[in-house]
């Protein structure tokens, strides 16, 4: 395959995962709709320093626990500061531990799918093993949690 070829390969691929992903995004409105407030929330994070007008750690006393206004979308809190910064300034704490959780947990299960594979035997199954045991972790913790907030019995078994 000449890099022409691959090139135009590369490119047809990258055409028809946009086409595709405007296709999910505007068949339904409700994912187009979450869809466009997850991107409003991630460019609000973003740009976060430049949007807010408040330094989310000054406070004001004369202005605390004020209902939302024109000066403060979310109101304040009880030592004056405006919520709205504060909720931006966190959702950029949010978006930042997320994104390392996700390389970390990329980098780790790359790896450890690689010498599975590589290495077969005890190895590979050893590796499965503890991967079910997050894995059955994980629901056992849903199932737990779903149980003590519907009650037990048979009617909730299949949830």
């Amino acid at each position: 395959m000449t890099d022409v070829t691959a090139n135009q390969t590369q490119a047809s691929g990258l055409v028809a995962l946009i086409r595709h992903g405007r296709y999910v995004i505007c068949e339904n409105r409700v994912t187009g709709f979450a869809f466009g407030l997850f991107l409003l929330i991630v460019i609000a994070a973003v740009l976060g320093p430049y949007i807010v007008p408040y330094d989310p750690l000054a406070s004001n006393t004369s202005v605390a626990l004020k209902p939302p206004s024109a000066a403060h979308w979310f109101g304040t809190d009880q030592v004056g500061r405006d919520v709205y910064t504060r909720v931006v300034f966190g959702a950029r704490t949010s978006l930042l531990i997320v994104f390392s959780v996700l390389f970390l947990s990329v980098i780790i299960g790359v790896t450890l799918g690689v010498i599975a594979g590589y290495a077969g035997g005890w190895v590979r199954d050893v590796v499965m093993r503890v991967t079910d045991v997050f894995l059955a972790h994980q629901r056992a913790q849903v199932t737990g949690q779903r149980l003590g907030f519907f009650g037990q019995g048979r009617g909730h078994v299949h949830l």
